[in-house]
This record gives structure tokens, sequence and C-alpha cells, in this order.
């Protein structure tokens, strides 16, 4: 199965932690939890991208390896990296941050 497709939102674990310890406030953590919109993953030769339907157009560092794929954001002050990992019709969405004490950030979705 090819990581590139739509996917719904199923589940979250530990976000809202995860955000709120790399000093995002509560309220504006909920409300990103809150947006359950779907992803679509879109690989076309060397560009890959993720659309949650926002508009919002990002650059960052990219590898595609299978079915996983790791994204490494941020500045000097602060980094965090995601993967996302394809097994069956799941994918997975790991987010960890560079800062200690972070606990990472779990999206469950299902592939539509």
């Amino acid at each position: 199965m090819s990581l590139a497709g739509k996917y719904q939102n199923i589940s979250n674990e530990g976000f809202l932690e995860h955000f709120t310890a790399n000093g995002l406030p509560a309220d504006r953590a909920k409300q990103i939890l809150e947006n359950t919109k779907n992803i679509e993953i879109i690989i076309s030769d060397d560009n890959i991208t993720i659309t949650r339907g926002d508009g919002k157009v990002f650059k960052h560092f990219t590898v595609l390896n299978g079915n996983t794929l790791t994204i490494d954001s941020g500045n000097d002050e602060f980094k965090w990296k995601r993967i996302y990992s394809l097994s069956g019709p799941e994918l997975t969405l790991r987010s960890i941050s560079s800062k200690d004490g972070v606990p990472d950030g779990i999206r469950i979705y299902k592939k539509l």
C-alpha cells in the first residue's frame, strides 16, 4: 500500500501534553486538536505535499523511505521531527520535540 492518499484522523494520544510542554497555550493546543480535517499526502517525483485543507504552505526537510516519511522542522531555538508511518490502512504520526521532558504526540489516521 502506498503512503500517498487521503486519511481521516481517528485518535490522538498525548498531543495536548506534547503541545503544552512545548510552550503552546492550552486553549490553542485544544483548538488544534479539535481540527480533525482529513489530510492528503501527495508524492510526485522529489516533491512531497501534505495538505490539511487550510491552504498554508511550509517547506521542510523530508526523507521518504518506503512507507515512512520523516520531516525535520524548526529554527535555531527549537527543532521537532514528525514521522509518518503507514502499516496497512493505518497511518501513525509521531511528533517528537527537541526539548527535554516533552512527551511524544501521536495521531492515528485511517486511509480513505
